[in-house]
């Protein structure tokens, strides 16, 4: 197993570098508002250093997130969009419905990075790889 750096939590999810990509892992029934997004947001600028990274949202235990809070990951491209050359979002079938929810959103609110949902971490990590990072 790679060596996990820059580890910090929340009350909602783990967030750490793992072989040069940002991991966030949301915990078991979590349920997401706007005040675990701004503290992802904090945390990943931190490790980041003002380099954009590759990013995969571990959303398989995911019980809910908020409007505000999915509102701000999609479109606040001001603090995102630095941030992230890409990102892949984990989900599986309990989380079908957030899938359906992610994929209307990203057509009608088109992230300000490369986003795309997966059920199977290696395709994802094999997606994230794919792009150069900075």
């Amino acid at each position: 197993m790679a060596k996990k750096i820059n580890y910090t939590e929340t009350k909602g999810f783990v967030v750490w570098i793992e072989e040069g990509i940002a991991r966030v892992k949301v915990k078991p029934n979590a349920e997401i508002d706007l005040m675990d997004v701004v503290c992802y947001e904090k945390a990943i600028t931190c490790f980041a250093k003002n380099t954009p990274m590759l990013v995969i949202f571990d959303i398989r235990e995911l019980l809910s997130i908020s409007d505000p809070a999915l509102n701000y990951l999609l479109t606040n491209e001001k603090t995102m969009k630095p941030l992230t050359i890409a990102a892949a979002i984990l989900f599986s079938f309990p989380t079908m419905r957030i899938r359906l929810i992610l994929n209307v959103l990203t057509l009608l609110k088109k992230p300000p990075f490369p986003m795309k949902v997966f059920m199977d971490e290696k395709k994802a990590l094999a997606w994230l790889k794919s792009f150069p990072q900075r």
